[in-house]
């Protein structure tokens, strides 16, 4: 039996354990199926995904992201924020600005209020420029980019934007949430379009600086944030003058500011995210 030991932090609900390579050996352990048995919301600790924390030094770090199904995704913004808190909180750094370099982008955050056990950050992060072209994502059919243009899925036609922000994204804008958002989200999932699956979102535009959105997360599912997805759909939203480029978006477990900058395409995230608990996780 293998003892585990992990940090919970939860940025605005949607919550991660942190493993921490310089306190844990994990060396011969494979890590896709820890992340699968921690995660497990009835049998483990229950998360959205497990993410394995490095120093690489002063004020600079690297993590590996797990979704609980086991597969690895290249960003998560709110596991990056989650990082950011786990190492000020755990003394590594009284830094206010650090990076977080991940398997696809590199980060910078700041945190403009710490907190503490218990007590949320408050924490802003560059995200970097989205990518707009198709083969990063990567999504099939014909033309560069896909910006508000329609697809096929299911026998109807159904518009959608793609891009990908570290991790790939489709964005629906739509009218209500009088729908199962989740089946399409399936559907979508399912279709073809994208054969190393995709993220998602469902935007509702209540102003230009505000919008409510739900996400369907590849490898995770349905979760109460996702910050990338906020980042994709503000973004695709300021493409096609549905909203500002910069907004507030409304998620079940709380809201992010999304700042996308003209000076140099950079998009900025700002959230919450708190210290949950510490433990150890028995594994099997």
């Amino acid at each position: 039996m293998l003892k585990v030991k992990f940090s919970k932090i939860e940025s605005i609900g949607n919550d991660y354990l942190y493993i921490d390579d310089l306190r844990q050996d994990l060396k011969g352990r494979e890590l896709s199926g820890l992340a699968m048995e921690m995660c497990d919301r009835q049998r483990g600790v229950g998360a959205d995904g497990l993410i394995l924390f490095k120093i690489i030094g002063p004020g600079h770090y690297s993590v590996r992201i797990f979704n609980p199904d086991g597969s690895e995704t290249g960003m998560c913004g709110n596991g990056i924020r989650g990082a950011v808190a786990f190492a000020y909180n755990v003394g590594y750094t009284k830094r206010k600005v650090v990076r977080v370099d991940t398997k696809s982008v590199t980060s910078i955050s700041e945190i403009l209020k710490a907190g503490g056990d218990g007590k949320p950050y408050t924490i802003r992060t560059d995200l970097g420029s989205p990518d707009l072209k198709k083969k990063s994502l990567p999504m099939k059919g014909e033309g560069e980019t896909h910006i508000g243009k329609p697809v096929m899925i299911g026998g109807r036609k159904i518009e959608l934007s793609a891009l990908s922000i570290g991790n790939p994204h489709a964005v629906l804008f739509v009218d209500d949430f009088d729908f199962d958002w989740r089946q399409l989200g399936h559907e979508i999932q399912e279709s073809g379009y994208f054969p190393e699956g995709v993220n998602v979102s469902f935007a509702l535009v209540k102003n230009r600086g505000r919008l409510a959105l739900k996400v369907l997360e590849r490898g995770a599912g349905a979760t109460l944030a996702c910050a990338s997805g906020a980042a994709a759909a503000v973004t695709s939203g300021a493409m096609l003058d549905l909203i500002s480029h910069q907004a507030v978006v409304e998620l079940p477990g709380g809201e992010l500011a999304v700042d996308w900058k003209d000076s140099d395409d950079h998009i900025h995230i700002t959230g919450q995210s708190r210290p949950v608990c510490r433990g150890e996780f028995f594994s099997t």
